[in-house]
This record gives structure tokens, sequence and C-alpha cells, in this order.
């Protein structure tokens, strides 16, 4: 079993100094501070309580190195991990996506190693980006939906029954366009929104369930531009996240999340810019858009949730955590009932906080004593919460690359 790690629980603590500010949307939708109380001192470093760790999975094994991608929940409650695998004895050393398929249990259903095309249009052959990764989407009959970037910005979509048979694969735009996609929102209809960057401006598109494109949408600020999360909304629009800024290999530099709200037909019905990195996105059960950021320009971390109504209007703001060292983004699910939990890596160690629909913290969990890593991906299902992340494993030969999913309950 994992070490439990840290939990502090209870109170409205909206910061490190365990103070709330809950604010309410005003006619231009500035933050009117509403509240500012102390947290109760019980809420301050309690051990473990509330939070249990049901089970770990590693997944990955021998030469190869794997680095987690995304994931998704399958029609029976399965978890689907998708990952690119460093074949490095290959001559040159080439990479393969690989999905696990794991149970409730724990138990690993399969794996499946996807085909690629031999060649692409112009006859050169392909290999997988390990910076650009692969998006999986679980459709309602079990059939899988996969956005695979290859090599030099090649986005392609592959199609699997429930059973892991290819059904189709097929390259999205042409091969003289750079393009790389951060992730697919699925749509009422079937189709989906792909969103991403062609080299530095915003890239979205919408494509069908055959692969083929609906629409197609640049948009440049003038900057370093990203579109890196969204969501659909009840209306039938869209919430899109980007990051725009001026950036170094770490991802580091001056920064602004730009919150932008879309029709159904992609046209732009409000946005908001905030200062910071790294924005991800989810509906709540509550009706709202919580916004997980870091507004820090450095290698720190200085993680906040906002959240907003339909209309973006602010409802809330909080700070969660405030950190030094840290390079690891923040993901955020929805709870069943209400409010979200956020997670990522505080010193690059697992860091978890539920918060309700207002903004308040309901608990922290930060597992002090696990694995580090930068790639979290928080997944929430029922009244479960899963956590899937790349971690090195000591093996055969030395340590090596593989992918963990841990399951937590809370009590």
């Amino acid at each position: 079993m994992l070490p439990a790690g840290v939990l502090l629980s209870g109170g409205c603590a909206a910061d490190e100094s365990g103070r709330s500010t809950q604010v309410s949307p005003t006619r231009d939708g500035a933050p009117v501070a509403l509240s500012s109380e102390p947290a109760p001192e019980s809420a301050k470093g309690v051990v473990a309580r509330g939070l249990r760790v049901v089970w770990e999975r590693e997944c990955g094994a021998g030469e190869y190195w794997y680095t987690l991608s995304s994931v998704a929940v399958g029609v029976e409650g399965e978890i689907v991990m998708a990952a690119i695998a460093l074949d490095s004895q290959a001559s040159p050393p080439e990479n393969h996506v690989l999905l696990w398929r794991i149970d409730k249990t724990g138990t690993v259903i399969d794996t499946l190693k996807i085909a690629k095309p031999a060649v692409d249009g112009r006859g050169q052959a392909l290999d997988v980006s390990l910076s650009e990764g692969v998006q999986v989407q679980v459709l309602p009959n079990g059939e899988m939906v996969l956005a695979i970037g290859f090599v030099e910005g090649r986005p392609w979509l592959v199609r699997l029954d429930r059973h892991g048979r290819q059904l189709m694969s097929k390259e999205l735009l042409g091969p003289d366009r750079r393009v790389t996609i951060k992730k697919m929102v699925p749509r009422s209809n079937g189709h989906f929104v792909l969103l991403g960057h062609e080299r530095l401006d915003t890239f979205a598109m919408e494509v069908d369930a055959l692969g083929n494109v609906v629409w197609e949408n640049i948009r440049d600020r003038g900057e370093m531009d990203f579109a890196v999360d969204g969501v659909s909304t009840d209306d039938g629009g869209f919430v899109v996240i980007e990051n725009s800024g001026q950036y170094n290999m770490l991802g580091v530099g001056p920064s602004s999340v730009w919150v932008s709200k879309y029709d159904a037909r992609w046209a732009l019905q409000r946005e908001l810019r905030l200062e910071g990195r790294h924005g991800r996105v989810t509906n709540t059960p509550g009706g709202r858009i919580a916004l997980v950021y870091n507004r820090s320009t450095s290698v720190d971390q200085d993680i906040y949730v906002e959240t907003f109504d339909r209309s973006l209007e602010r409802v809330s703001q909080t700070r969660v955590l405030q950190s030094q060292q840290g390079l690891s983004p923040f993901s955020v699910g929805s709870c069943p009932g209400s409010g979200c939990i956020v997670g990522g890596g505080k010193h690059d160690k697992l860091f978890l906080c539920r918060m309700d629909d207002n903004g308040n913290v309901v608990w922290r969990f930060w597992g002090e004593q696990m694995p580090q890593s930068i790639d979290y991906e928080l997944l929430l299902e029922g009244d479960n919460i899963f956590v899937a992340s790349s971690v090195f494993a000591k093996g055969e030969g030395g340590y090596h690359k593989v992918v963990k999913l841990v399951k937590f309950s809370e009590e």
C-alpha cells in the first residue's frame, strides 16, 4: 500500500494561511470579497483521515519507457489509460501507443498496442511524438476514439471497437500542416472538437466520427498561443482554455490564461483573461465551470481555482496551494453531487484538494512519501478518485519508467 499522505479536512480554508475568500459577480464580472475568516485549528495538519488508498497498479515493464498521455472512463466503469512507449532497443528508437484497460478491482483487462500507418501520404515513415501524445475518448457503445499526434505535427484519428480491433485510421489534415492536439472534447451529436495549436497559434476543429473535418479555426493572440483544455456546455457551445505567453523549455515565463465561451457554431460570446498558465477546466454538477491554473511565472507554484457560472461571471476564487519548485500542471475533475477535486504535484508528489461549489476547501491531501512525477491525470468515477501518473520503477537492469494508477476512496 502507498503511504497515507497528509490530509487537511474541514473548514473554509482557501489559501495556505488558512483564510477563505468567496466572491460574487458584479455587473462587470469583477470579484467582490464577501468573507475572510480563519480556518479552525483542527483543519490544519490533520494526518490522513477520510481518504484512503484502495489499490495501486503499475503498467509497463521491460525495456520500454512509458509516458502517460491521457485517461478516460469506459462504459462499464473501467479505466482506459493511453501512453506512449519508447522502444529504446529499436534502431532508430521507436515510439508506440499503448492502451491499458483496468477494471474497478485494479485488474488489467487487456493491453492494446495501436497499429500505426507504415507511411504517410508522401511515403514517409511515421513515428508517434512524445511531445504531442494521444488523446482518448470512450463512446457510449464502448468504442474508443484516439487522436494521435505523429512527429512534425501530423494528427490522425483512430477508432477501435470495444474489443480493441481497429476500425479506422485517418490523417486529419494535409501533410504540410503542423498541428498539435492537446484535448479532445466530445459533443452531443457524436462529433469531437479537437483543441491544440498550429505552430504558435491556437487551433480548434470539429470532426465527425469518421474523421471528416466539419470546420477549423486558427486564432493568433500575438504570443505563443496554445489551446490546452475545454468542455462542452449544455447550450451546445464550448468553453475553451488557452495559454498565451512567452515560455522557455520548462513552460515558464510571463503568461495569460484565456477562458473563452463559444456558441455551437464557434462564434465567440465572451472571454476572460487571467494572469497565469497551465489552465484546466471541468463542468460541475451545480451548473458551474471550475478552472484550475498556476499564477506563478517561475518554477514555483501558486495554484488557484476559480468557479464561473455559464455566462462566465465569476463566483469564487480560491488559492489551494503555494509551493516552491514544482513543474506539475494541475487537472480538475467534477465530483458527483457538487464541487470538484483538483490534483497535481506539490514538490512533484501527489497533491489533491476537494472543493465545494462555492470555492470552499473541504480537504487537502499530500502524498509526501509517494513517488515523484510531473505527469498526473485525475479521473473521478462515481465516489472513486483515480490518479494516473508516470513514475520511475526499479527493475532488472536498473530503473525504467512505468505508468501507475492509484484508486482512492473517501471514507
